[in-house]
């Protein structure tokens, strides 16, 4: 899909927010969180989501703050980044 002729992507989010400054084992223990959280959604039960699934539906460049845009654009469709926050790039056109 393109707006405008801009590249368009559709994706999910996770965050599990970790105060600026953690220690390892905090940082280490969000990304197990993201991990528990993520099984059950990718297995298909959508009580374990929040609302939408964290669907952000199709967005193109520029619509985002900087940081989260790169960590979306950056894997391949299908593909999830590995960051504090977990977004899926469902496709894009």
């Amino acid at each position: 899909m393109k707006l405008d002729t801009l590249p368009v992507l559709r994706a999910r989010h996770i965050l599990v927010k970790v105060a600026p400054g953690a220690d390892a084992s905090t940082v280490g223990a969000a990304g197990l969180r993201l991990t528990a959280i993520r099984a059950p959604i990718i297995a298909g039960a959508e009580e374990a989501s929040a609302c939408e699934g964290g669907n952000l539906g199709y967005f193109p460049r520029g619509r985002r703050v900087p940081q989260f845009e790169a960590a979306a654009f950056a894997p391949a469709p299908g593909a999830i980044s590995h960051s504090h926050n977990r977004i899926e790039r469902i496709d894009d056109d």
